[in-house]
């Protein structure tokens, strides 16, 4: 039996054909963890909505947010772009009156 990659179809050659060409018109700067974001981050932990072993993914969201970022756009299904992920951060950014997030893969922000 052929094995084949799910994500070597053509299909999805042109998809990632057409996130790479937007990518490469963007530009980009560092974000720093600092203070805010890690403490930002850990009420994201204590509420569950990120497990602490995946502290890195709450820093994530937490350094978009304080940095007044509007999107992130990742493919980390597991933690990150996950409806009860957007709707959890979003209460408690709305309650320590930081905006909203949007919280997207690549393909969403592209269609």
């Amino acid at each position: 039996m052929k094995e084949t990659c799910p994500y070597c179809s053509s299909e999805n050659l042109v998809k990632r054909e057409k996130i790479q060409e937007a990518i490469s018109k963007l530009k980009f700067e560092e974000l720093k963890v600092n203070d805010e974001s890690e403490q930002l981050a850990n009420k994201y932990i204590q509420a569950k909505i990120t497990p602490e072993k995946y502290k890195n993914d709450a820093l994530h969201i937490a350094i978009a947010v304080i940095n007044n970022i509007d999107v992130i756009i990742s493919w980390n299904m597991s933690h990150i772009v996950k409806l009860k992920t957007i709707v959890e951060v979003n209460k408690i950014n709305k309650k320590l009156e930081y905006k909203e997030i949007l919280i997207n893969t690549p393909e969403e922000v592209l269609e």
